[in-house]
């Protein structure tokens, strides 16, 4: 497992989150009004999800653990 490399994409999900955190209005009805700041969020949300499932596989990789089982189209597979 390379560390930095964790150490980047948790690092590049902090920005993210504070995006989020920066741009997320105190009421609903703004950000329901304003388009960019709703593109803003979803950006960083969308974002921070794939590296958290970066960030997981990067583990699962340097570990002695197999991967999870995960249903596609109806079947499981690994």
């Amino acid at each position: 497992m390379d560390s930095i490399l964790i150490g980047q994409k948790l690092e590049a999900l902090r920005h993210c989150i504070t995006r989020i955190v920066e741009k997320c209005p105190a009421n609903v009805g703004l950000l329901a009004e304003d388009a960019d700041l709703q593109d803003i969020v979803v950006l960083n949300l969308t974002r921070s999800v794939q590296l958290c499932v970066d960030i997981a596989s990067h583990l699962i990789a340097g570990s002695a653990e197999s991967a999870p089982m995960v249903r596609t189209r109806g079947a499981w597979s690994s």
